[in-house]
């Protein structure tokens, strides 16, 4: 319990703070108390990430492997490759579709790798394997990092407004492209800041006491 700008010695045991220059006393089962809200919290998302990454990471493991047997039947294509050579797009694409567009293979190859080490790391989670923490501790920091980027630069995923000499051919592909900047920053905004407090909360290193 709190007590503020009293002594009481009668708690035991019993630990004092300063603050301001009052005095505040927690009494062992104030302690206990807090230290339980924590240890509920991290064992709560602990869980939810565990079961969200052997769930999701098994499904999209399994989605990337079928599709890069597809992706490898379509380039052993003679048609597929010259359809692909010429198409045309009405504007530029975005700088991370054109890199995805120009290396099709490694997008591909990269997506099913992200998708078993989710994987992986929500087996490792099941059985409490510490490696398993620090990996979803960094993949947690790495997807907030990533939402940081798009947040900041929408351009890297959505296109610019089509503008030739001037004058705007085609407003409503303009305003379609405006609409889905701003609700890209509406999204990944919450989804960053998600992902940055599981990494935090739910799988923060123990310190030394």
């Amino acid at each position: 319990m709190w007590r503020p700008d009293e002594r009481d010695t009668t708690l035991s045991p019993a630990r004092d703070i300063r603050a301001g220059g009052s005095f505040y006393i927690i009494d062992a089962a104030g302690v206990t108390g807090i230290g339980k809200t924590m240890d509920n919290k991290r064992a709560y998302i602990t869980g939810v990430t565990t079961w969200s990454f052997v769930i999701l990471g098994g499904y999209h493991s399994m989605r990337a492997l079928y599709d890069n047997f597809a992706l490898s039947s379509m380039f052993s294509s003679p048609g597929f490759m010259l359809g692909l050579a010429g198409s045309t797009v009405p504007v530029e694409l975005p700088p991370l579709a054109r890199l995805a567009a120009q290396n099709m293979r490694f997008m591909f190859i990269l997506y099913f790798l992200v998708s078993i080490s989710v994987f992986v790391t929500g087996i490792g989670l099941l059985l409490k394997r510490a490696w398993a923490f620090g990996a979803a501790r960094s993949l947690f920091y790495t997807a907030a990092a990533c939402c940081l980027v798009i947040l900041l630069f929408p351009g890297l995923l959505v296109p610019e407004p089509f503008v030739h000499e001037g004058i705007a051919p085609a407003p409503e592909f303009n305003e379609a492209v405006g609409r889905m900047r701003f609700w890209l920053r509406v999204i990944i905004a919450p989804l960053g800041a998600a992902a940055f407090w599981a990494g935090a909360a739910g799988f923060e290193k123990k310190r030394e006491s």
